[in-house]
């Protein structure tokens, strides 16, 4: 049989006495210090998002100033075969295509949203399509297996600066 006496806290483990530290006073610059730290973020802060609201990042615009090949008319050359386009979301009058590479055939199109897209078509493989919003600052690319960008269409006059890519046709880089 156990007993357990009755203890309290003191007893059972010790009078801890004085050996809690007496808090520290911090001054009142340190305060001041941290305030004035706080107010100048905060204020840096609103700055840059009001700046951010202002600077043009995402202006739309035709798809055709773009990329001026959906401008031309289509040819035979310019349509992809019935068998792919069943499988892409893309307008069938709007597809052109823009050059042959390593990576397959690529088209630009439109959906019918008016999303621009880059196609590649590779024979025996399912079309890759990549589409955003005809904006100024519009990149595209398809990847390859490793999820490796290969292919790249751009606004006009803009591109990959990476001395990697090759340029194949207006507005369309390929990587070796």
């Amino acid at each position: 049989m156990t007993t357990f006496e009755d203890l309290d806290l003191g007893e059972a483990f010790g009078d801890f006495g004085g050996a809690a530290a007496a808090p520290r006073r911090r001054s009142r610059a340190w305060g001041a210090a941290a305030f004035l730290l706080a107010i100048a973020l905060l204020v840096v802060g609103v700055v840059w998002l009001d700046a951010a609201r202002r600077s043009p990042v995402d202006v739309s615009a035709a798809p055709s100033d773009l990329v001026p090949a959906l401008a031309a008319e289509q040819t035979a050359a310019d349509r992809i075969a019935d068998a792919d386009l069943d499988l892409i979301d893309v307008v069938t009058t709007t597809t052109r295509r823009l050059g042959t590479s390593a990576w397959g055939e690529h088209y630009v199109g439109l959906t019918a949203g008016g999303a621009v897209c880059l196609l590649t078509v590779v024979e025996g493989d399912v079309p890759g399509q990549s589409c955003a919003r005809p904006t100024t600052h519009l990149a595209l690319t398809t990847a390859d297996v490793d999820g490796r960008d290969v292919v790249w269409l751009a606004a006009q006059g803009a591109g990959p600066t990476d001395a990697s890519w090759a340029q194949l046709a207006p507005n369309l880089w390929v990587r070796d």
